[in-house]
């Protein structure tokens, strides 16, 4: 089980990149859309086409998975993601990304293409190894141990966050697409859970009569 890249540590990490570079951009906005959108490892590096995508201007968006873990034959599943006012947001980070690359108008384009010797190559999508290279050399970068993290990290670290904010569980098992319970073992934040049974403990314990 890997360390949650939880979106605190994701602002750390896109706080230090020029977001001006193409490449750099590339990689923010893959490790924000993977955390916000909950997205699996292969789901992300699947060869997304910009069609796939539908915009309610730079306001959010729907993306159509065609095949994914739990939606493996039929039309797939449509993931939602409205913003969330960050400029570090998946939706504000695509909407720059799309923008640049002029998606709009070329919609057979691959929007996460692979970086291969520091530039973007267009004909093919990033890899799953790249992700977890790009999430290994940044958190090191901020003085964490690269071995606690992987590209799963960023599933883990979008869950991890919407539990400890208090969302409903079946909201975050139908953002994370989870057809059975495994949602409850990407909950990485030991932390919140004692504090969250202190404080619970605390009010039965107020409420008792002596």
């Amino acid at each position: 089980v890997k360390d949650a890249l939880r979106f605190s540590i994701l602002v750390r990490i896109i706080s230090s990149w020029d977001l001006n570079d193409p490449v750099q951009l590339l990689k923010a906005t893959v490790l924000a859309c993977g955390h916000n959108m909950l997205l699996r490892t292969g789901e992300l590096t699947s060869g997304i086409l910009a069609h796939q995508f539908t915009w309610r201007l730079h306001l959010g968006f729907a993306l159509a998975l065609r095949r994914t873990k739990t939606y493996r034959s039929g039309s797939g599943v449509s993931i939602a993601l409205d913003n969330f006012d960050h400029p570090f947001s998946a939706v504000s980070l695509l909407y720059k990304w799309w923008l640049l690359q002029d998606f709009s108008n070329n919609p057979d384009a691959i929007v996460f293409p692979a970086i291969i010797h520091g530039k973007i190559v267009y004909s093919q999508p990033m890899t799953g190894a790249f992700v977890r290279s790009i999430i290994k050399s940044a958190v090191s970068e901020l003085g964490l141990d690269p071995r606690r993290f992987s590209g799963h990290s960023m599933r883990a670290g979008g869950a991890t966050d919407l539990f400890a904010s208090r969302i409903p569980y079946w909201v975050i098992k139908k953002m994370g697409r989870w057809t059975s319970d495994a949602a409850l073992k990407y909950y990485r934040s030991e932390e919140d859970v004692v504090a969250s049974v202190r404080q619970a403990f605390r009010r039965v314990s107020r409420s008792t009569v002596r």
